[in-house]
C-alpha cells in the first residue's frame, strides 16, 4: 500500500486520475479520506505524516471552495456518500488524529453541506434525485449520524436510523450491519457500530417547509413538515455543466403522500458511453428524458453556457414561487426570445402546484412539446385531466385542452439501475403546444384528488 498508493501521492501530481487532486467532484475527498486513512496507519514519522496530510488537506479544500454557501451537492444524493460524506471521514481522520485540534465542523458551510442530505430527502427510501442519481438511495447510517453530531443536526440523526432501519421508524436495524460496495465492505460497518448508538431510536423531526439553495438554484416545497403527505416539488435551474450533468434547467419533480407522481428518470447503469462525447445521445441525460419543453424539435444543449437566467425565489404568501428564463438553455435553432418557467406552490385546502410556462419566438414555426414521466400509471379520465395512479389518493394533473394536446404511453424499462428504481415501465405524458403567433403560453396544476 505505501509503494503502490501513498508514496505516488506523496511524489506526484499525476498519480491514477489527477483530476481527483483538483477537488472538483466526489472523487476528491474519497480518494484523499482513503489515502490519509492508508497513511495514518502505515507512516511513522511524524513530519513526514504531517506534511503529507496537508497536501491532501489542500485537496479537499478545494473540494469545499467548489461548494457554494448552501451546501448543495450538485452530483446528487447518492454521491453524496462520496462527496459530503466521504468529507466527513477525512475530517473526521483529522479530528481524531489530532485530538479535536483540527475541526471545521463549525464552519456554517460545512454544516450545510452535511444537511443537504436532509433536504434532498421526500419519504422513505425515496430522494430529490436531480443528475446521475437514483431516485430510491439509502445514505451511509454511519457517515450521516456522524456528521450530525458534528454539526448538531438531528435531522441527519434521524435520518441515518430512519436507513438503517429500512424506513420503518418503529422496526430493528435491518441488517444489524450493511456490508455491500466500495466504501461499505469494512470502513461503513465499522462507523456504524461505533458511531451510532446501538439505543437510539427514531422520533419525529419536523422538516423545513421549504427549502432554496440559491447556489444549487434547486427548490424543495412540502405540503406538510413532517411524514411526507401531501404534495412535494422539488425544481431545478443551474446549468449543463454540473458535475454528473443531464440537460435539465427547469426540469422538475412531483410526489404525493410519499410516492412518485412525476419524476426524474435517473440513471442507466453505466457504460463506457455514459461518459464518452455521445453521453447526450443517451435518453436518460438529454434535454428530452426531462420535462423542460423541447421547443421546434431542438432539446436543450450540454456545457457551461447552457443555463437558466434571471432567477427569482420568493417564499411570501401561501408558498413559495420560483421563477426563470429558460432561452439560454437552448441553441440559436430553437428561434427562441424568451422562454420563463414559472412554479406556484399553494398550501391550504386544496393545496396546489402551478406551472405555467410562456415564451416568444423569434421566428415561426411554434412548437413546444413538454415531456412528463410518471412511475405510475397515468391515464386521462376527463377533457384537460390526467390521473396518476398514487395511492391512496391519486395524483391530478390539470391542463387546457384547447391549448395543449397530450398522448400518453407506456415506456418500458430494461436496465436494471431503472428497473430497480421504477420497476418494469414509466408512463410518459407528452403534452404538445401548436400555435400560429410567435409568443403564447400554457400552464398545468397539479392536486391531490379529494377523499373518498
Amino acid at each position: 500500500v505505501l509503494r503502490r498508493v501513498v508514496e505516488p501521492v506523496e511524489t506526484s501530481d499525476t498519480f491514477g486520475r489527477a483530476s481527483w487532486l483538483s477537488g472538483r467532484n466526489n472523487w476528491s475527498p474519497w480518494c484523499a479520506s482513503n489515502v490519509l486513512g492508508a497513511a495514518f496507519f502505515l507512516i511513522e514519522d511524524p513530519s513526514r505524516l504531517a506534511k503529507f496530510s496537508v497536501r491532501l488537506m489542500g485537496v479537499v479544500d478545494r473540494f469545499i471552495a467548489g461548494y457554494g454557501e448552501d451546501g448543495g451537492c450538485d452530483e446528487g444524493p447518492g454521491y453524496w456518500n462520496e462527496a459530503g460524506g466521504a468529507m466527513l471521514v477525512f475530517l473526521e481522520l483529522l479530528h481524531l488524529r489530532t485530538a479535536g485540534f483540527v475541526d471545521i465542523y463549525r464552519e456554517p458551510k460545512i454544516a450545510a453541506m452535511g444537511e443537504y442530505i436532509v433536504h434532498a430527502h421526500i419519504a422513505g427510501p425515496w430522494f430529490v434525485n436531480f443528475s446521475d442519481a437514483d431516485a430510491q438511495t439509502t445514505p451511509h447510517p454511519g457517515k450521516v449520524w456522524r456528521y450530525g453530531e458534528r454539526v448538531q443536526s438531528a435531522g441527519m440523526k434521524n435520518l441515518a436510523l430512519l436507513a438503517m432501519r429500512q424506513w420503518r421508524a418503529d422496526g430493528p436495524a435491518d441488517p444489524p450491519l450493511q456490508i455491500s460496495g466500495t466504501s461499505r465492505a469494512v470502513l461503513g460497518p465499522l462507523m456504524e457500530f461505533f458511531w451510532v448508538p446501538p439505543e437510539a431510536k427514531p422520533v419525529a423531526t419536523p422538516v423545513l417547509p421549504q427549502v432554496w439553495l440559491p447556489d444549487l438554484q434547486v427548490l424543495v416545497a412540502r405540503e406538510t413538515a413532517g411524514d411526507g403527505t401531501g404534495l412535494v416539488l422539488a425544481a431545478k435551474g443551474g446549468h449543463n455543466a454540473e458535475s454528473h450533468n443531464h440537460n435539465d434547467s427547469g426540469h422538475f419533480i412531483v410526489f404525493l403522500d410519499g410516492q412518485p407522481g412525476v419524476v426524474d428518470i435517473g440513471r442507466e447503469e453505466y457504460t463506457a458511453k455514459t461518459f464518452s462525447k455521445d453521453r447526450y445521445d443517451l435518453w436518460f441525460t438529454r434535454g428530452l428524458g426531462h420535462n423542460a419543453p423541447v421547443v421546434n424539435g431542438v432539446e436543450q444543449a450540454a456545457g457551461r453556457e447552457w443555463e437558466a437566467t434571471q432567477v427569482e425565489y420568493a417564499a411570501a404568501g401561501p408558498g413559495p414561487r420560483l421563477a426563470m428564463n429558460l432561452e439560454k438553455a437552448y441553441p440559436a435553432k430553437a428561434g427562441l426570445r424568451s422562454l420563463r418557467r414559472e412554479w406556484e406552490f399553494v398550501r391550504g385546502a386544496p393545496a396546489g402546484i402551478r406551472v405555467r410556462d410562456s415564451f416568444k419566438l423569434a421566428r415561426g414555426p411554434v412548437h413546444f412539446l413538454v415531456p412528463f414521466y410518471a412511475a405510475l400509471p397515468a391515464e386521462q379520465i376527463q377533457p384537460g385531466r390526467i390521473a396518476i395512479a398514487c395511492r391512496p389518493r391519486r395524483l391530478l394533473l390539470d391542463y387546457d385542452p384547447a391549448v395543449l394536446t397530450v398522448r400518453i404511453e407506456p415506456v418500458p424499462l430494461a436496465d436494471p439501475s431503472l428497473r430497480a428504481n421504477w420497476g418494469g415501465q414509466l408512463w410518459r405524458v407528452a403534452f404538445e403546444f401548436k400555435g400560429e403567433t410567435g409568443s403564447g403560453e400554457y400552464a398545468f396544476r397539479f392536486h391531490a384528488e379529494a377523499a373518498p
